[in-house]
C-alpha cells in the first residue's frame, strides 16, 4: 500500500506541476500581448499627440503672418476688381501736380490650362506737365502698392509759340500689373 501511494503523489505532483506550467505560459503570453498593445498604444498616442502639436504650431504661423499675408495679396490687382487699380493711376496726376490719363487698358488670363493662377492687367499711360511733375509720377508708378513693371518709357516735350511761351514735358509708358485669380 505504501507503494501505491506514491504513485498517486507522484502522478498527483506531474499533474500539478503541468498545470502550473501551462498556466505560467499561458499568464506569461497574456501579458506579453498586452505590453505589445499598450506600447502600440503610446506610440499611436505620441505620434496622434505630435501631429497635434505640429497643427497647432501652423495653425499660430498662419495666425501670427495673417498681416503679412493680406499685404501680400495686397501686391496683386484683384481679378474682379481692376477700378482700384485704375484710379491709383490717374491719382497720380493730382499728386505730382500734373495731369494721367490711361489711354486703353486690357487684362490677360492665362489661357493654356496650366496651373498658373496669375494674370496681368496692362495699361497705356500718359502723363503730362512740368518736368519735376512728370518725374514725379513717374517715380509714384514705380512705386504703387502692386507688383508692377514699366516698360517703354518715353519722354517729350512740347514748346507751344505764341505771346506766352509755354513748355510742357509729356511722358507715355506701359505698366503692368499682376493679377490674382
Amino acid at each position: 500500500m505504501k507503494h501505491t501511494h506514491h504513485h498517486l503523489l507522484i502522478s498527483l505532483s506531474i499533474m500539478v506541476t503541468l498545470f502550473v506550467v501551462s498556466l505560467y505560459f499561458y499568464v506569461s503570453s497574456s501579458v506579453h500581448s498586452m505590453t505589445d498593445a499598450v506600447i502600440s498604444a503610446r506610440e499611436e498616442v505620441a505620434s496622434l499627440q505630435s501631429k497635434n502639436s505640429k497643427d497647432e504650431l501652423l495653425k499660430k504661423l498662419n495666425a501670427d503672418s495673417s498681416a503679412e499675408w493680406e499685404r501680400l495679396y495686397s501686391a496683386f490687382v484683384p481679378v474682379n476688381n481692376v477700378v482700384p487699380f485704375i484710379e491709383t493711376l490717374e491719382s497720380l496726376g493730382p499728386r505730382a501736380g500734373g495731369q494721367v490719363t490711361v489711354a486703353s487698358i486690357d487684362s490677360t488670363i492665362p489661357g493654356d490650362g496650366s496651373l498658373a493662377k496669375n494674370g496681368y492687367v496692362n495699361a497705356k499711360v500718359t502723363a503730362r506737365g512740368s518736368w519735376g511733375s512728370v518725374f514725379k509720377i513717374l517715380q509714384l508708378a514705380e512705386n504703387l502698392p502692386y507688383k508692377t513693371t514699366i516698360s517703354n518709357v518715353r519722354m517729350d516735350l512740347t514748346t507751344s509759340e505764341g505771346s506766352k511761351q509755354h513748355t510742357e514735358w509729356t511722358a507715355s509708358f506701359d505698366i503692368s500689373a499682376i493679377k490674382s485669380i
